[in-house]
């Protein structure tokens, strides 16, 4: 009975850290660390010390390995472009952990034409798109790659051949020279992926 109850104790633990997100030990994965940027953005807008074009126009997000103000990482937070070309950017400096330690806002114009979604706003569809990165590479592990070695990941608004809105978002990664296209709908739901 207590090799029973050992083996199941093993099998669950194993079970539970492919779903850890942690590749090095001691360090989350830098795909964990852009989602954690994400839930910061949200955050800071809600603390009303960003404007809120950073939850509805974000367009894009980058992140990487950093030694500055003694993070770990910084991660960008890109706004849709405004008239002049110009766009505001948040950079966040971020611990072993994810935790942010520092931000700052360079500001840029606001933006022209940013995408209008009709059910979530452009933080969410990211932190969705984020997810399919963080759970769905245990699934699909040609997704992997993307998992561990997260650059950068840019949205864009596209239609069906039915002329509903989807979410278009194009991930790279340091691991893998392909890009991960990730398509949800407007409400979040996964649609597709591909690697090419």
């Amino acid at each position: 009975m207590k090799l029973k109850n050992l083996t199941i104790l093993v099998v669950a633990l194993f079970s539970l850290n492919a779903y850890a997100h942690d590749e090095v030990p001691g360090q989350i994965a830098i795909s964990k660390v852009t989602e954690l940027g994400v839930h910061r953005i949200e955050r800071l807008v809600t603390l009303k010390k960003i404007d809120d074009t950073f939850r509805t126009a974000l367009v894009a997000m980058k992140v990487e390995r950093s030694t500055e103000n003694g993070a770990v990482y910084k991660v960008y937070g890109y706004e849709a472009p405004g008239a002049d070309g110009s766009a505001s950017v948040l950079t966040l400096w971020m611990d072993v952990d994810g935790k942010t330690l520092s931000y700052t806002v360079t500001p840029g114009a606001a933006p022209a034409n940013p995408a209008q979604w009709p059910d979530k706003d452009a933080v969410s569809l990211f932190e969705d798109g984020l997810h399919f990165v963080l759970e769905g590479w245990v699934q699909h592990p040609e997704v992997k790659s993307f998992y561990t070695g997260l650059q950068s990941i840019a949205m864009n608004q596209i239609q069906d051949a039915q002329g509903q809105i989807l979410a278009q978002l194009k991930v790279t990664s340091d691991d893998d020279a392909k890009t991960l296209t990730i398509t949800l709908k407007s409400d979040g739901t996964l649609v597709s992926y591909d690697i090419k």
